[in-house]
């Protein structure tokens, strides 16, 4: 049974080649990463900050991320100063370096979901303050985006 937005409903239980359209969709779950109060030339080390992504369509999918500068007032620090891995890690390892143009994550999949159920994983995140950065609440946009995965 289908119901539509004008609450007209149709059902059929004959109907044969029901086509069931993708929805690629994710729900990233984690509203914000606060790394917390960092000195300059300092980084997060194995303090990682998780976000999580749910599968919120009907297909398998994997993740891209992307981001911007880090910003207050005039200040900056680079979107490269942002790490993230599908695991916990110490900073200046071998996780993926966050850039400006959207980069597939590394051994990041989420399966169809087949039930009530939610089909989520996690990234980790961590970065590093430059040198001479100047003290202060920087804030910064970082894109989470869903990528088909047959």
């Amino acid at each position: 049974t289908v119901t539509d937005s004008a609450s007209n409903t149709g059902s059929s239980s004959t109907a044969s080649g029901i086509v069931l359209n993708t929805l690629l969709a994710i729900d990233v779950t984690t509203s914000s990463v606060n790394y917390g109060t960092l000195f300059p030339n300092t980084n997060t080390g194995s303090t990682n900050q998780i976000a999580t992504t749910t599968n919120a369509g009907n297909a398998s999918t994997t993740l891209k991320l992307s981001g911007t500068a880090l910003t207050l007032d005039l200040n900056s620090i680079t979107t490269s100063s942002q790490h993230y891995a599908t695991s916990t890690f110490t900073f200046g390892g071998t996780e993926q370096v966050l850039s400006e143009v959207a980069t597939a994550v590394s051994g990041f999949l989420l399966t169809s979901p087949t039930s009530t159920i939610n089909v989520s994983k996690s990234t980790f995140w961590g970065i590093e303050v430059p040198a001479g950065t100047a003290t202060g609440t920087y804030t910064g946009t970082n894109f989470f985006t869903a990528a088909f995965s047959p």
